[in-house]
């Protein structure tokens, strides 16, 4: 089994016995009489402050306008009421999300689920 030293040290180095670390603070190198070569200069600057304020967003949420924040929105109330009326009449049982996003629903949407439930209870005592 190969040691740890073998990372260190090299064939070569076992001459000079200089041990190759990339890791280490410069300054506590010097003063263990280890020379490594100096870093260039990184332009790289540390954030002022913690946080995500200091990243890029993945997504620039700003660019949506306020129409198609609406659009998109209305569209979601319409996929909510699809997907409820076809629980409704595949006998499923709604979640309480579903029941709360019907508050939003236009009074012509309420009346169409309505609608359809009376008649599956309807239908559920004639048969």
């Amino acid at each position: 089994m190969d040691s740890d030293d073998d990372y260190y040290y090299s064939s070569s180095d076992e001459d000079t016995n200089d041990v190759k670390c990339t890791n280490m603070d410069t300054a506590l190198a010097k003063i263990m009489g280890i020379f490594i070569k100096e870093q260039e200069e990184c332009d790289w600057k540390p954030p002022l402050h913690s946080g995500l304020s200091n990243s890029q967003p993945i997504i620039n949420h700003e660019t949506k306008s306020n129409e198609s924040k609406q659009e998109s929105k209305e569209e979601s109330k319409h996929d909510d009421f699809v997907r409820i009326k076809e629980k409704i009449k595949d006998y499923d049982k709604l979640t309480q999300n579903e029941i709360e996003s019907m508050k939003y629903f236009s009074n012509q949407q309420k009346i169409e689920l309505i609608s359809i439930y009376n008649n599956i209870i309807h239908n559920i005592i004639n048969n």
